[in-house]
């Protein structure tokens, strides 16, 4: 295992990583949706989302980009860095339990969702932020080997602990993942504490020069992280609040398994964003264009792979799901425009221009809030899916002209846009033939064999490079 994990790059080191860390909880979702009611499992999935819109609140994105930018910078003292920023967000943690506590006694509710599932969600936040310092950290340091463990840990005690309470108390239905999620949060973050008190020795000091140049760096992303907010979670809110929890079963049902490829995308830019930088500062433009056009044609390449696999076992899901794969089809095709907004989205993260991503942003967001009024009185949830796909096009075009306005040689859009035609054809081809099931079969034979010539391939090549070396 030890020299399997050696050869494999950083690139795919991350993508295997997070893939196994979330497909645990993305089959324990799956197996709730044959077990509790579609609006259970409408509910289940709001509280999901609450956790990550009220994570971008408490923790003002000081817990991501800021951190492995100071990480990697060579004079930055990180110690005074890391104190300063969990000090300022334990005592941000202060007021949102306080604003957790109010909600719970009134008993406010919003889009119909339960007081109790705010206050869950607003904990398991808080609870969020320790643990999610910890991992970018680790990223920013290469230490692959932790994030993985950690990652496969968290997600697998929460697979395991959330099936036996259901099976125990099956009366608790949605918040055996609740509970679980919020006692492993408490658990990693009193961990992720541990490690950083014993690395870094911090001593939870606010330094004002050092707060001062990350809230700067960071509220204009926090706002950014809003609009991505509206852009990627709205949908589920305005369909609860516009038509009922069953379609937002429906389209979260399918949000969550087309999400697999945003991890897929999320990693790749994990592991491309340090490298970006260190080619930057060299002035290495052509490696950065290299590097991003072959990572588009594995994006495509593992677009076509799993749309073929969900093809094959999508008729065995529940039946409230199973005669909505379009929906499906537009996420999952929306998270290969995601990697193209991302690829253009650090070039304005080096060159410090956050306010720039927020306005690109806003404006798409904006526009999905627009269209998913219009879409979704009209055509439910597959209205939320259309505003989704139309609202990610604008961003990567506005994304695409906010880089092109300074920076000629970076990526060309057409390079984008040829190999985001070659996966729009084949989603249109396979929408209109997937109801018979020869074609699924033979495409789904097609992809796997493929993906196992191509890692043969790459093993062998591997295994060459390491022999001429010796």
């Amino acid at each position: 295992m030890k020299n399997l994990l050696e050869k494999i790059n950083e690139k795919w080191f991350y993508i295997f990583a997070d893939l196994f860390s979330k497909a645990s909880i993305y089959v324990l979702m799956l197996i709730f949706s044959y077990i509790v009611s579609p609006e259970d499992y409408g509910s289940l999935s709001l509280f999901n989302s609450l956790v990550t819109i009220f994570f971008v609140f408490i923790s003002l994105n000081l817990t991501n980009s800021y951190i492995t930018k100071k990480r990697l910078e060579k004079n930055a003292n990180f110690k005074d860095v890391l104190s300063t920023i969990m000090a300022f967000i334990y005592l941000l943690n202060i007021i949102f339990i306080i604003f957790a506590i109010l909600i719970y006694i009134f008993n406010i509710t919003l889009y119909s969702i339960p007081a109790l599932l705010f206050l869950c969600s607003i904990i398991a936040a808080i609870l969020n932020c320790n643990y999610e310092l910890l991992n970018t950290t680790l990223v920013a340091e290469g230490n692959k080997k932790k994030y993985l463990f950690l990652g496969l840990l968290f997600s697998i005690a929460l697979f395991i602990i959330s099936l036996i309470l259901v099976v125990i108390y099956p009366k608790i239905s949605i918040y055996a993942i609740v509970i679980t999620k919020i006692i492993l949060l408490l658990s990693f973050s009193l961990y992720s504490t541990h490690f950083f008190k014993k690395k870094y020795d911090i001593k939870l000091k606010i330094n004002k020069k050092i707060l001062k140049e990350a809230l700067k760096f960071s509220l204009p992303l926090t706002l950014h992280s809003l609009s991505g907010f509206i852009l990627n979670y709205i949908d589920k809110f305005m369909l609860n609040d516009m038509e009922n929890l069953v379609s937002t079963a429906i389209y979260s049902f399918w949000h969550n398994l087309s999400s697999v490829m945003m991890v897929v995308s999320a990693a790749i830019n994990k592991a491309v964003l340090p490298k970006f930088f260190a080619l930057k500062e060299d002035k290495e433009d052509k490696k950065i264009n290299e590097m991003i056009d072959n990572n588009l044609k594995i994006m495509v390449y593992l677009f076509v792979c799993y749309v073929c696999a969900v093809g094959i076992v999508y008729p065995f899901f529940p039946n409230a799901y199973s005669n909505s794969i379009i929906i499906f089809i537009l996420l999952t095709y929306n998270y290969l425009i995601f990697y193209g907004y991302n690829m253009y989205s650090n070039y304005l993260y080096y060159q410090g221009k956050t306010i720039k991503l927020f306005t690109n942003t806003a404006i798409s967001g904006i526009l999905n809030l627009v269209l998913n009024v219009i879409l979704i009185r009209k055509y439910s949830s597959l209205g939320a899916a259309i505003s989704t796909i139309i609202s990610y096009i604008v961003m990567f075009i506005l994304y695409y002209i906010s880089v092109r306005k300074s920076e000629k040689n970076y990526f060309p859009i057409r390079k984008f846009l040829i190999w985001f035609g070659i996966a729009g054809l084949f989603s249109i081809i396979y929408y209109i033939l997937h109801k018979f099931i020869v074609f699924r079969v033979i495409c789904f034979g097609i992809a796997g064999i493929t993906f196992i010539i191509i890692c043969i391939v790459i093993l062998r090549k591997r295994n060459i490079n390491e022999g001429s070396i010796k």
